[in-house]
């Protein structure tokens, strides 16, 4: 079992009872964790120093995972707002067309 873990989208990431990480993506175990760590974090915009090893990276980013949730709608919403705002505009001038 894990001493802690977190999720983010279709990642799982653990820090196991020895105090080594384990990477999950879709349920299947990644073999290079520090990699999955480093795309990860960029996703998630967590800074890291490239000069973290393996444990210590994944239980800072697990860490921050946690405290600050972030979802895939998110990033939807982000881009939806400003088609919104075009579709209204776009309506208003044909309003003032017509």
């Amino acid at each position: 079992m894990a001493k802690k873990t977190a999720k983010y989208e279709n990642y799982v990431i653990n820090v196991e009872e020895d105090g080594s990480i384990s990477v999950y993506k879709d349920g299947i175990m990644l073999s290079n964790s520090i990699e999955a760590l480093r795309q990860i974090a960029d996703e998630v915009d967590f800074s890291y120093d490239t000069g973290w090893n393996t444990r210590h990276f994944g239980s800072k980013l697990i860490d921050f995972i946690n405290a600050h949730p972030k979802k895939k709608e998110d990033k939807k919403g982000c881009l939806f707002a400003p088609i919104v705002i075009l579709a209204i505009i776009s309506v208003a001038l044909l309003g003032l067309l017509l």
